[in-house]
């Protein structure tokens, strides 16, 4: 049964993550040609780090530090076939790691990238006006500001690649909603999983950049096959402890996060649905 997780988990994410890792690297040596001697010393020369982190790295710099070099940027992700959609979530993820109140000067920077037109604030939204569409989200910590158990969450745990974990926690805490895990276009190539909330109000809470916009919008990033879609919290837990006594192993310590553990069997019954049809 653990072999059978572990091989749709790969057959849906993994294998892509180690052909992202590829990709990345790729595209960094070639970006690496187009960039100064000073330039490629100062991002190239730290060595433990995995391709996509080093691409974080160079993102933020060429941003911040060397704007000359996005226009070229850019170009070589596309040539290498990057999401596009992946941008706005990443722009949505560095709005909400910043403070709300101290945006301006970040949007002024994200407009440099060939794909947004402005970001701007409007009645109480931020809005990405980009080559990609128009989207529009508040911020996570200003939906919550009435909120003071999550306001805390957020503050003190990282968020950022834990959608999964933090989504089922966020749900718990607002005591009603809808788990809902979609299986979405990877950075490059194929699949990953991707966890998000639906609140009683009909938001969703993209936790993991900490951002809350509508359902529209949701489909517009994410236009992927839905797994799980489950609203009340006993029947998550019930069948996640289900699930694991049908493994007969403790999972609490492995890689699987309860979350995905629940995707990851969702996926399995609709692989056997398919086969008898």
């Amino acid at each position: 049964m653990i072999d059978d997780y572990e091989k749709i988990l790969f057959d849906n994410e993994t294998q892509f993550f180690k052909m992202s890792e590829a990709y990345f690297n790729n595209f960094l040596q070639s970006l690496k040609k187009h960039l100064d001697e000073d330039s490629r010393n100062l991002l190239f020369t730290e060595e433990n780090l995995t391709s996509e982190e080093l691409f974080g790295n160079v993102y933020d710099y060429i941003f911040c530090e060397c704007p000359q070099y996005i226009n070229i940027f850019f170009e070589l992700l596309e040539k290498f076939g990057y999401n596009s959609l992946n941008e706005i979530c990443t722009y949505m993820a560095l709005i909400g790691n910043n403070d709300p109140l101290s945006l301006e000067v970040l949007f002024e920077i994200l407009t440099q990238s060939p794909f947004v037109d402005k970001v701007l604030f409007n009645n109480g939204l931020i809005v990405i006006e980009s080559k990609l569409g128009t989207f529009e989200f508040i911020h996570a910590q200003e939906y919550f500001k009435d909120n003071e158990e999550i306001l805390d969450y957020l503050f003190e745990n990282d968020t950022t690649q834990n959608c999964h974990n933090c989504s089922l926690d966020i749900l718990k805490k607002l005591r009603k909603g809808t788990l809902i895990t979609v299986l979405v276009q990877a950075e490059f190539v194929g699949t990953c999983y991707h966890t998000v909330l639906q609140d009683e109000k009909g938001n969703i809470v993209d936790i993991a950049n900490k951002a809350v916009y509508t359902l529209d919008t949701f489909h517009k990033l994410y236009n992927g096959l839905t797994i799980v879609s489950m609203t009340d919290i006993k029947d998550i837990d019930d069948e996640i402890s289900q699930i694991r006594s049908e493994i007969r192993q403790d999972l609490h310590n492995t890689e699987y996060s309860p979350a995905l553990l629940l995707a990851l069997h969702k996926s399995m019954e609709i692989n056997s649905s398919k086969k008898m049809h």
